[in-house]
């Protein structure tokens, strides 16, 4: 794994840290004391997470949409609705014959794609303040040894991408961080993950307003991370400069590679339409890139993936950034402008 994950990338960048907003002050005169119950509670920031370290590294990460995960569903916007279009953009593309869990897998199984957690707190079943480090490890040296994920691994972190802090509270061993709802453009949280799709290329998704959730516990003496998930929401622009590209060149490579086969056939039939514009204009002005008459040269165009059913899912659906791309949830809104994001994994103790 290049970078993960993306913690930043799969993981991960950006810094995030929950601000303590200004407190504020009395109504009615200067003599009138502030009721204390109507007081803001304090948001967990850095400076006040205190006790122990407990490190641990993702042995699995999950994808919604497929069979025998769940959907990872969640309220960004604060209307009430769990969303989760990362969901559909996987069972969409599966339609293709790519299968992103099982390269997930194999990368995460071969310690290319190992997002470390370092969870602060002075208990781990319940703590008004805590936080949790994400970061990602150092892809193996030739021949080393694949984890055992029992505990007793060691891993180096990465050093070309910034661990990323976010900060929350544990109730009955569950660590939840700030609601996206609740984030404001002085606390956003950021993170990017960076799923592998086989033959060394990475999914970026850098996610906006970003939640961490999942309960740690002891089983023994190795500690261990259960159900746990991230959510995040992509801004459209990052949809259409990085996603969709890069989707287009993994489908061309695919068709190339097997040209005759059936995976092929499906893809062209599934993205080069003869009637949409792009492909028309494609075929008829370059016919090496015309997958119908030259699958062993041809490219399936960025264009042609957002006119295809992919394209449909590669797209916002809540609206969570204002006009100048500040952090700004609107509950219900309709001026869609991020795709939601949620990805379950688990975790073992390690060190790094």
């Amino acid at each position: 794994m290049r970078r993960f994950t993306h913690v930043q990338g799969m993981f991960l960048g950006a810094t995030c840290g929950f601000l303590l907003s200004a407190a504020g002050t009395g109504c009615g005169g200067d003599d009138m004391a502030m009721d204390p119950n109507m007081m803001a509670p304090a948001v967990c920031t850095a400076a006040m997470v205190t006790g122990t370290e407990n490190k641990a590294a993702t042995d699995s990460l999950k994808l919604p949409g497929v069979s025998g995960n769940k959907t990872y569903v969640y309220d960004f916007d604060g209307d009430l609705r769990p969303e989760n279009q990362l969901k559909n953009l996987i069972s969409t593309i599966s339609l293709s014959g790519l299968d992103i869990q099982a390269s997930v897998n194999k990368a995460v199984m071969g310690g290319e794609a190992i997002v470390l957690l370092n969870v602060k707190s002075p208990d781990l079943t319940k703590a008004d303040c805590a936080s949790v480090t994400l970061g990602l490890a150092k892809p193996p040296v030739a021949m080393a040894p694949a984890p055992k994920f029992d505990g007793s691994d060691t891993f180096t972190l990465a050093t070309d991408i910034m661990p990323v802090s976010l900060f929350g509270k544990i109730e009955s061993g569950k660590l939840t961080t700030l609601a996206s709802k609740d984030q404001k453009p002085s606390n956003e949280q950021k993170i990017e993950i960076r799923l592998p799709l086989g033959d060394g290329k990475m999914l970026p998704l850098a996610l906006r307003g970003a939640h961490f959730e999942g309960t740690v516990v002891k089983d023994g003496s190795v500690l261990k991370v259960k159900d746990g998930i991230l959510h995040g929401v992509l801004a459209q622009k990052d949809i259409d400069e990085k996603i969709v590209p890069l989707v287009a060149t993994l489908l061309s490579e695919m068709i190339n590679k097997d040209p005759m086969g059936d995976t092929a056939k499906t893809i062209i039939g599934l993205f080069e339409n003869q009637n949409d514009p792009a492909t028309k204009t494609k075929c008829a002005s370059k016919p090496a890139d015309c997958c119908k008459t030259n699958p062993m040269t041809c490219k399936i165009l960025p264009e042609e993936v957002k006119s295809s059913a992919v394209g449909n899912v590669l797209s916002s659906d809540v609206q969570v950034f204002d006009d100048q791309g500040n952090w700004a949830p609107v509950a219900g809104g309709k001026k869609y402008n991020g795709m939601s994001v949620g990805i379950g994994f688990t975790g073992v103790g390690a060190k790094f």
